[in-house]
């Protein structure tokens, strides 16, 4: 066993792994209900409405991310610490001043979407975009005020009920989505309202979710605090204070993803309107385009969320100066990163036709559907590495690196959409996410004291693996579409039976050449010990 691999240990090191671990499982379920939310959307809506919720969704997901991004994990770190420290009257005051703080960000969020959605929409360069602008400003209202909840929750150990609001959430979400989808589609509205009504469902879902939080909080009774404890303004505004200070370097580590899409929104249909496109067409244009980014999105937002458990432990770590722990777990959180970005971004590309069938019913866009299934391994490390520059305390480098990011987005974008059309978008997209990731990993070696070799562990085994992925993938799938034909319910199979497959493959070669040591497997719930059992078989 190495000394930089996350070895399980019985005690508070294991819950917090497996802690991290139901937070991104969670996580995982409520990204892949959001994905699939997709597939009715364009299928049922169209292409026309398909790009103008991909051209509104970016921004919103900008703001609530710079609205609630960094909000769980501040609460969470904070409430721990006066828990802790005994001060229950404190964590009552902090729970009141994050309210009071997200809801104001939030309303004023709110106002400025709705007050200002023809301007956005001239900024992007469609006025088919306003309804939806406006519906979507209104989830603002209680998105933050969820995140408040759920790092209140984290805070207190209690990650299973913010793991459960979540999916719920995102659950309700989709529901309201599909019912105003097909309603408003039978009643023949245009794609502009259709695409509004979509967008709403995310209001919905997060009323649910914030309900249902309020509800188990209520179960348990009461925040404990002293009973002569007075809350005083000044306190609130010193909590409002603390956790801003906390939460948004936090939060601009996680915007470089959003941000990217953004500047995609305000470029990419503009440029293509210079190019003589008109307004209806440069929307089908992008929604072609837009097809692969909820499978990265899931991808880089389901590492994010499996490393914010372990956000806590390197701050502590490096806290006490604790330099071979603290190497420990970057470097197993990078390898982590590594796999998982690579081995789906591999998966992506070689099931990028079967995939784009199966949720779109044809192939079209398949050049930019590839281009952006790489940027699921740069969006990997780029999330996974600036939350540890943020656990160690470098909270100005991931905010330097995502303005860097968005820059070379720009000129790129700027550069060779007109030229190649939205695969330009698709190579911009892989440069500027490419660049992110590597500053932050240079400044987290650094920070770190660690050398470049440090990051990836058994290159030639893991290109071993992920090639033996591939072709099984590929093979699997060619086959079933070779005998079923390329139809919709050909390539549903294909990828159903290639997913599987590619995935049993890089498993057995990853236990077999040891890019993931026996011990390590044993920090999945449930499954881990049978895994790791696997793995010493595998061995012998």
């Amino acid at each position: 066993m190495r000394e930089y691999e996350l070895k399980p240990n019985k005690g508070a090191s294991s819950e917090l792994l497996h802690g991290a671990m139901l937070l991104g499982l969670a996580s995982i379920l409520s990204k892949i209900i959001g994905t699939f939310q997709k597939i009715p959307l364009q299928n049922i809506g169209g292409d026309g409405v398909f790009g103008i919720y991909n051209a509104v969704y970016p921004f919103y997901v900008l703001l609530s991310t710079a609205a609630a991004a960094g909000i769980p994990i501040a609460i969470s770190r904070l409430v721990a610490s006066q828990e802790t420290s005994g001060e229950h009257g404190g964590t009552r005051e902090l729970l009141l001043a994050a309210l009071i703080l997200v809801e104001i960000i939030g309303m004023a969020g709110f106002i400025a979407m709705y007050t200002q959605a023809e301007q956005l929409a001239a900024w992007i360069g469609n006025t088919h975009t306003i309804p939806a602008i406006q519906a979507s400003s209104y989830a603002l209202l209680v998105i933050p005020l969820a995140a408040v909840l759920r790092g209140y929750e984290q805070g207190q150990g209690r990650m299973a009920s913010s793991a459960i609001s979540q999916v719920v959430e995102q659950f309700a979400r989709v529901t309201v989505m599909v019912v105003l989808l097909i309603m408003l589609t039978n009643q023949s509205a245009a794609d502009e309202v259709i695409a509004a009504g979509a967008v709403f469902g995310s209001f919905a879902g997060g009323v649910v979710g914030l309900i249902l939080l309020a509800l188990m909080m209520y179960a348990r009774g009461p925040i404990r605090c002293r009973a002569s404890q007075r809350v005083s303004l000044r306190s609130l505004l010193i909590w409002m204070k603390r956790i801003a200070w906390t939460a948004i370097p936090i939060c601009l580590g996680a915007l470089v993803t959003p941000m990217v899409n953004v500047v995609d929104v305000f470029t990419v249909p503009r440029m293509l309107l210079y190019e003589g496109w008109t307004e209806a067409e440069a929307m089908m244009e992008y929604g072609l385009y837009s097809r692969a980014l909820p499978l990265t999105q899931l991808i880089t937002l389901t590492a994010g969320s499996l490393v914010v458990g372990l956000v806590p432990a390197i701050a502590a770590a490096w806290k006490r100066g604790g330099v071979h722990e603290t190497q420990g777990i970057i470097r197993g959180s990078i390898h982590t990163a590594l796999l998982l970005g690579s081995a789906a971004a591999v998966g992506l590309i070689v099931l990028s036709k079967p995939i784009n069938i199966a949720l779109y019913t044809n192939n079209e866009g398949s050049t930019a559907f590839v281009l952006l299934s790489v940027t699921a391994l740069a969006g990997t490390l780029q999330v996974v590495s600036a939350a540890l520059l943020q656990g160690m305390g470098a909270l100005r480098a991931p905010v330097v690196h995502l303005l860097v990011a968005a820059v070379l987005k720009i000129v790129l974008n700027i550069m060779l959409v007109p030229k190649l059309g939205i695969d330009g978008a698709g190579w911009s997209a892989i440069i500027a996410l490419s660049a992110a990731a590597a500053l932050n990993m240079a400044s987290l070696a650094q920070q770190a004291g660690l050398g470049w070799s440090a990051w990836l562990r058994h290159p030639l085994r893991l290109a071993l693996s992920l090639l033996g992925m591939g072709v099984m993938a590929w093979l699997s799938s060619a086959v079933v579409m070779s005998i079923l034909g390329d139809g919709r319910f050909a390539a549903v199979l294909a990828t159903a039976a290639a997913i599987p497959a590619g995935v049993t493959v890089f498993t057995l070669l990853a236990m077999r050449l040891r890019i993931i040591e026996p011990e390590e497997w044993a920090i999945i719930p449930k499954l881990g010990w049978r895994l790791e059992a696997m793995a010493w078989r595998l061995q012998r």
